[in-house]
């Protein structure tokens, strides 16, 4: 793939990221710190959150001593999975050995350990395959490896680790009347593939921790999952990070797909949190920090959304569908030609906000069945993955790695878990903020916190918020440029969208460095009683004027009349 290099003094700088969203230096400081520190025992309770088991695994063989000569071609092998301390020992429950297909039975548990501390099983065959390594510890948490089966040299070993949470005290504390400390509890009763994705499936990481208990369905009326919520350990989300890193860095066509959960450190609530959630807690925090306040129109672009316009700015994500209305990223530099709002914008006038019995635009749904195809790798964040038709960027890039292997996968980042966690080839159990920055750290990505105000090299080329453009009249693309007038008073039709033809005019164009016209229509509300009637005020993205200029929007929204 074509290298991204960048430009001198274009990489990652923390204290750009500081001057903008105040305390990420002191929190990436301290993320290294407990990512360094050993994770068995915890400072504050003295009780052992995780033991790591250190085992060999691997097999002997030995030729199949016989006079016949198919037999003679046999060996006689044992794969093998041995603890190397009697602590480690005790924390396992069970050993599954996985076979080829072709051993009746394929898949063995072995119990109980040889004498001499060993799960082992010995066969007699032929050939060579690879054997997946099922460890269920004293927890039922289940970690899984996986040994090429080796007849040279007498067989091979190699060292694996895993970790088990404990609940053992390893120095004194005072007993309280609520009895002993217990640590932290874990995502448990599923497998490693939908605790870490199939990629991360046998790398030895943690379980996620459960942060939140709610029975509560996380969007009610949807094919949601419970509204629990989990984080990984310091160490398990720099793992994870490093292997999202690698896989954009392969990928050809990288795309994004994001759920209201992006946006929730804007001050911008999300669907699906509960209570006193981490998510709701972001939302708390940011309006804190806006005087108590935050208009959702105003609202500021997250450190995610600046994250991802670094990556497409350096060349690697080269698309984004968006479930969101906000606006945010386009304020945070993101074009609008690569972004989907596929449920409609609260700064499109042509695409408004799709009500839940509404109808997509057919333009838009046919652009992302195209993305849908060509990527071949989909980051998901902050969305609950619900069933929401555009739920399928992230399930046909997911199925076709993992039934046709093709591509890289479906990565999903976020603090519930999913419907579609089992089609994942990541899956992060973290916030998106603190993924997103240990990402522009790990790939050196210039962040560039600055909101967006309309380029000096748009107002030259305009005059009193005169524009030329080539599209026609109808808003197409075209060869030919036309004039489009922004002024108060120019009168507009609508070009798409459930208020297509609809006619009104500019009331505001934007002042200082604004970024909105204001622009009066009658309601284009697909399902609203008031639909077609009245005049409502609309904003219309100052951004849209510089990528019209230079023909990149697929279809104009406003034209005049």
């Amino acid at each position: 793939h074509t290298s991204h290099n960048h430009q001198v003094g274009m990489s990652f700088q923390i204290e750009k990221v500081n001057s903008a969203f105040v305390g990420w230096s002191e929190w990436l400081d301290e993320h290294d710190a407990q990512r360094a520190q050993p994770a068995d025992v915890d400072a504050e309770t003295g009780v052992a959150e995780a033991v790591t088991v250190t085992c060999a695994l691997g097999n002997t063989a030995h030729a199949h001593d016989s006079e016949n000569a198919d037999r003679a071609r046999s060996v006689d092998w044992t794969c093998f999975l041995r603890p190397t301390l009697p602590e480690g020992l005790a924390q396992v429950g069970s050993v599954t050995f996985v076979l080829h297909p072709t051993f009746s039975p394929n898949r063995v548990v072995v119990t109980a350990p040889d004498a001499d501390g060993t799960f082992a099983i010995r066969r007699r065959g032929w050939g060579t395959f690879q054997i997946r390594v099922e460890v269920c510890d004293v927890t039922g948490q289940v970690h899984t490896f996986v040994h090429p089966l080796s007849f040279d040299d007498g067989g091979a070993s190699a060292t694996v680790q895993f970790p088990t949470p404990g609940a053992v005290h390893v120095h004194a504390r005072p007993t309280h009347a609520r009895g002993r400390e217990q640590a932290p509890e874990r995502m448990a009763g599923v497998t490693e593939e939908l605790m870490h994705g199939t990629d991360g499936a046998g790398c030895g990481w943690s379980a996620p921790r459960v942060t939140m208990q709610c029975d509560e369905e996380a969007r009610p009326g949807y094919h949601s999952m419970k509204a629990h919520e989990y984080r990984d350990d310091p160490a398990t989300v720099h793992a994870k990070v490093r292997l999202l890193a690698e896989k954009i860095r392969a990928s050809g066509h990288f795309v994004t797909y994001t759920g209201a959960g992006i946006s929730t450190s804007s001050g911008i609530d999300d669907y699906a949190s509960k209570g006193r959630s981490a998510a709701k807690g972001q939302a708390s925090k940011a309006k804190k920090l806006a005087g108590g306040r935050v208009s959702a129109l105003d609202a500021q672009p997250t450190l995610a959304h600046y994250t991802l316009a670094a990556l497409h700015r350096v060349g690697h994500l080269k698309h984004w569908v968006q479930q969101n209305h906000d606006g945010l990223p386009q304020k945070a530099g993101f074009p609008q030609h690569a972004l989907n709002e596929i449920h409609g914008g609260w700064f499109d006038p042509s695409n408004p906000v799709v009500p839940m019995d509404g109808h997509l635009r057919t333009d838009l749904c046919e652009w992302m069945e195209r993305e849908e195809e060509a990527a071949d790798l989909v980051l998901a964040m902050g969305s609950s993955l619900c069933g929401m038709n555009a739920d399928r960027m992230v399930e046909t890039a997911g199925s076709k790695r993992l039934r046709d292997h093709l591509g890289l996968g479906a990565v999903i980042v976020g603090f519930q878990r999913t419907r579609l966690d089992g089609v994942a080839s990541l899956r992060i159990f973290a916030a998106i903020d603190e993924v997103m920055l240990l990402l522009a750290r790990e790939m050196d990505l210039p962040i560039e916190p600055t909101l967006y105000s309309m380029p000096t090299r748009a107002h030259s080329h305009a005059h009193n918020h005169r524009f030329a453009v080539p599209y026609d009249c109808d808003g197409k693309l075209s060869t030919r440029k036309q004039t489009l007038f922004l002024g108060c008073g120019a009168k507009l039709k609508l070009t798409a969208g459930p208020g297509k033809g609809f006619v009104g005019e500019v009331v505001q164009t934007p002042a200082g460095k604004g970024y909105t016209y204001s622009v009066r229509f009658p309601c284009t509300r697909e399902g609203s009683p008031s639909f077609g009637k009245g005049m409502n005020v609309y904003a219309l993205g100052a951004w849209m004027v510089e990528e019209a200029r230079q023909g990149q929007l697929h279809i104009l929204p406003v034209v005049n009349v």
